[in-house]
């Protein structure tokens, strides 16, 4: 089976920014014209707190049919 959709993810305890797209479906064309990973306005950050650090990820569709 072709994967030609894709669900962006983004962490429980994620930044409001990231939660924002939690869910959200684009097509395999449409993500790759938009890169909306990494998210540009994340808040996370990592141990010393001077760098975002986006944690969102890709999750494949599949369809049943």
């Amino acid at each position: 089976k072709v994967i030609d959709k894709v669900k962006m993810g983004s962490c429980i305890n994620g930044c409001d920014s990231c939660k924002k797209y939690n869910g959200k479906i684009y097509s395999i064309n449409e993500s790759l014209a938009k890169m909306p990973l990494p998210n540009k306005n994340c808040k996370f950050h990592l141990n010393d707190g001077k760098f975002a650090f986006c944690r969102c990820g890709w999750l494949p569709v599949i369809e049943v049919k």
